[in-house]
C-alpha cells in the first residue's frame, strides 16, 4: 500500500504538578495527538506519540475524548492503544511522532476503538479511575500511545483522508512499596457478524483463571457499523437496510460453570488462559453464568455506533460476583448482532477492545 502524506502533531510530554497537591499525588500527563492521512491511497497508517513516565508512579486512569472523521462516504476507522514498551528514555523521546509500517510492542494499559461511514465526526469519551494502579517498571517506563487509522478501502480516483484526534489526561498516581501487582489484560476482537436471522448471532472471547485474581475493574470500548464502500469479494455485503442491535455483555462464571460451556481454549501461563471463538452462533451464558456489563449499540442502515463504559468490582448487589476469579473460574465477553425490524439481512463489523484489570491475589 503506497503512502502519500501522513501529517501529525502532538503535545504528549506535557507534566506538571498539581498546585498544593499532597505528597501522594503524582504528576499528571496529557495526550493532545492528532493524526491526518492525505491521498487516495494512504490506507491504514500506524503513528506512535510517547512520553515519559517517571519511576514511582502507576497507571491510575484516563479522562478526555478520542473522535474520528472522514473525508467522504466510506467505511473508515481507527484503533487507538495506550500502553508502555521497555524504551529508555531517551528511544522514548527519538520514537515520538514517528511512523511505521511494523507495530512496536506494547504491554497494555487501555485500548479504544472508532468507527465511521460519512463525513461527520464520531466520538468516543473516556472517564475512569483505578482502584489499584498498574505499577511501572522501577526505573520509569514509555508511556505510548499508537494510532492506528485511516480508509481499508481506497480508490485511487478519490482522494480519502481521516483524522483522529485524542485528549486524554493521563492519571501518573505514585505507588506505594510493595504495591499490588495489577495487570491490564484486552478481551474482544474483531469480528463479522450477519444479520437476518430471528436470533442474535455471537462470538465469544474471554479468559480462564489459573490461580487466584480479583477483578479491579473492565472498561468496555465497542464499535459496531457495516462496511461501507468494500468491494464486493470482501465478504462485507451487503449493507442492512433496517435496524440492527450490537451488544458486547461480560459474563463471570465459577469453575463448575465454566467447564459446562465447553469453551474452546488456547495455550495459557500461570495466571490465565485464553478462551476464544470467533465463528458467529446462536449462543447463551450456560446456567450459573453472572452478567458483569452489558454493552448495547442500537443502529440502523449504514450507522456506525461506539459506545464506552467503565465498571468497579465488586458488585453491590446481593448474590452478585464477590470480584475474586478462583483457579478454573472463568471470564467471558460475548459480541453479538442481531436485526431488530424485519429481519434485515446484512453484514456487520464488530469490534471490541475491553480491558480487564486483573489484581494477582497472594
Amino acid at each position: 500500500m503506497q503512502l502519500i502524506r501522513i501529517n501529525s502533531w502532538a503535545v504528549l510530554a506535557g507534566v506538571f504538578l498539581l498546585c498544593g497537591a499532597a505528597p501522594d499525588v503524582a504528576p499528571r500527563l496529557h495526550i493532545d495527538a492528532q493524526v491526518s492521512q492525505h491521498g487516495s491511497q494512504s490506507g491504514i497508517t500506524n503513528t506512535v506519540f510517547t512520553a515519559w513516565l517517571p519511576q514511582g508512579t502507576g497507571f491510575g486512569g484516563l479522562a478526555g475524548q478520542l473522535s474520528l472523521s472522514g473525508s467522504s462516504v466510506g467505511f473508515s476507522e481507527a484503533l487507538v492503544l495506550v500502553g508502555t514498551t521497555a524504551d529508555s528514555e531517551a528511544s522514548c523521546t527519538r520514537r515520538n511522532q514517528t511512523a511505521s509500517a511494523v507495530l512496536p510492542a506494547v504491554a497494555r494499559l487501555w485500548d479504544g476503538i472508532l468507527k465511521n461511514n460519512g463525513t461527520g465526526t464520531v466520538v468516543l469519551t473516556v472517564d475512569f479511575t483505578l482502584p489499584h494502579a498498574v505499577k511501572v517498571p522501577r526505573r520509569g517506563a514509555c508511556l505510548t500511545t499508537l494510532i492506528s487509522a485511516g480508509y481499508p478501502y481506497l480508490d485511487r480516483g478519490t482522494a480519502r483522508y481521516t483524522t483522529t484526534s485524542v485528549a486524554l489526561g493521563v492519571a501518573a498516581v505514585k505507588t506505594p512499596s510493595p504495591a499490588p501487582i495489577v495487570i491490564a489484560v484486552g478481551i474482544g476482537g474483531e469480528f463479522r457478524i450477519p444479520l437476518g436471522g430471528a436470533l442474535p448471532l455471537s462470538t465469544y472471547v474471554g479468559i480462564r483463571a489459573e490461580r487466584a485474581l480479583a477483578l479491579d475493574a473492565i472498561a468496555v470500548s465497542v464499535s459496531a457499523a457495516p462496511v461501507v464502500g468494500a468491494p464486493a469479494n470482501s465478504g462485507w455485503a451487503p449493507i442492512p437496510w433496517g435496524a440492527w442491535q450490537a451488544s458486547a455483555d461480560f459474563a463471570h462464571m465459577n469453575a463448575a460453570v465454566c467447564a459446562a460451556g465447553h469453551f474452546s481454549a488456547q495455550p495459557g501461563n500461570s495466571v490465565l488462559s485464553v478462551l476464544r471463538d470467533a465463528t458467529p452462533a446462536a449462543l447463551a451464558p450456560p446456567t450459573g453464568a453472572v452478567a458483569l456489563s452489558q454493552t448495547s449499540l442500537p443502529g440502523h442502515g449504514a450507522d456506525a455506533v461506539q459506545r464506552g463504559a467503565f465498571q468497579i468490582f465488586p458488585g453491590t448487589r446481593p448474590g452478585s460476583f464477590t470480584g475474586t476469579l478462583a483457579p478454573g473460574d472463568c471470564l467471558i465477553a460475548y459480541d453479538s448482532a442481531v436485526s431488530t425490524i424485519g429481519q434485515s439481512t446484512g453484514m456487520l463489523n464488530l469490534e471490541n477492545q475491553s480491558t480487564l484489570y486483573l489484581r494477582l491475589v497472594p
